[in-house]
């Protein structure tokens, strides 16, 4: 990841993603957990913040991508944040159909290979953030026992929401003043059924128990709400640039108060370069093999890929030529994303703008 804080020039936040800036961030977490919030489905409180006596408890993140599935363990220290201990990543062909039966036991044998029995953990997993809608409302200060009927009513007014088929969340984030009056600010989310539904029976065939899912804005908003003592910025961004689309997720003292996806991925790059191999001449031609090695080495180790040979970096030079236009494309997307939050939602500039992508390379092969 990589950070800066002017976020208006184009040529700048190319340096970004090149990775001119060195500024630690902390990495994604599928197993950091969501703030515990009243469902409205099923009027039942998710509270997984259990006092366990004996054998340590662990918290294991699983994210199951086109062909690979990534494993995080984590733990709860004294202090009461949780702390990564142990990552894996198991590949399998890309082919393979998410719902089968042979990436339910590749599954299976991944989750026990990495953590023993699963009986010692809390197990959670990542849903595709496209299938979220996620969105804020206003409402009036109302008692606590009307609180949960008046966040649904209004977010249905809002948002036509079939209960039937949609499953419903919410999160209070604070209190504001609304011309005047004192409001809450709540976020609200819905997720297709069938989708969750989905994934339970994937992990429940591989004999695992959900203890929650979430997605990847809500495991950011966690790991900016640990890490946010020292912090100066009241408003950042994140951009996290995906396989086949990219999200930019906006941040205001630690709450998401905007997320939007971007038609633009690692696949788009890879593309136009396969693209470019074909029209070049057999001798001007670099070797495929070379190209995904030189973008795995300037998107997932930036510092690395400056000590490479000289041969190396002149193919990094016409790699980053090649997909430019892609990468002009996703910046001006995000412009304008972040100039209608200035203009029209937050009416404040963002601060500081954090960069990621995929966790692993092999995915661009």
């Amino acid at each position: 990841m990589a950070d800066t804080k002017d976020i208006n020039s184009t040529e700048r936040l190319l340096n970004v993603i090149r990775g001119y800036s060195d500024a630690p961030v902390p990495k994604e977490s599928s197993a950091e957990k969501i703030n515990t919030v009243k469902s409205t489905s099923n009027n039942q409180t998710i509270n997984l913040t259990k006092t366990f006596k004996g054998k340590q408890r662990f918290t294991i993140g699983v994210d199951i991508a086109k062909d690979f599935i990534s494993l995080a363990k984590s733990t709860k220290t004294s202090d009461g944040n949780f702390l990564i201990i142990d990552h894996k990543f198991v590949q399998y062909g890309m082919h393979s159909n998410i719902a089968s039966t042979e990436i339910s036991e590749i599954l299976k044998s991944s989750v026990e290979s990495f953590v023993g029995s699963v009986n010692d953990c809390d197990v959670w997993t990542v849903m595709n953030s496209v299938d979220v809608n996620i969105h804020h409302i206003k409402i009036p200060r109302v008692p606590k026992k009307q609180m949960e009927s008046v966040i649904f009513w209004t977010a249905k007014k809002e948002n036509p929401i079939d209960e039937k088929e949609t499953i419903f969340d919410f999160e209070i984030q604070g209190e504001i003043i609304d011309q005047g009056i004192p409001k809450y600010s709540v976020m609200v989310y819905s997720a297709p059924r069938s989708e969750v539904e989905k994934i339970k029976l994937l992990f429940s065939s591989a004999g695992i128990n959900l203890s929650g899912i979430t997605v990847a804005p809500f495991a950011f908003q966690n790991i900016f709400r640990a890490k946010s003592q020292g912090s100066s910025e009241k408003t950042y961004a994140s951009l996290f640039i995906g396989q086949d689309y990219s999200r930019i997720d906006i941040y205001k003292n630690q709450n998401l108060v905007m997320t939007r996806g971007i038609k633009t991925g690692l696949s788009s790059m890879v593309e136009v370069m396969e693209e470019s191999i074909a029209d070049a001449s057999p001798e001007d031609r670099p070797k495929k093999e070379e190209i995904i090695t030189s973008l795995r080495s300037m998107l997932f180790d930036p510092e690395k890929s400056k000590d490479t040979p000289e041969m190396l970096d002149g193919i990094q030079g016409i790699i980053f030529d090649i997909i430019a236009p892609v990468l002009e494309r996703l910046i001006r997307q995000v412009e304008r994303t972040l100039e209608h939050y200035a203009s029209n939602i937050g009416y404040e500039r963002v601060e500081k703008l954090y960069v990621s992508s995929i966790t692993s390379a092999n995915s661009l092969a």
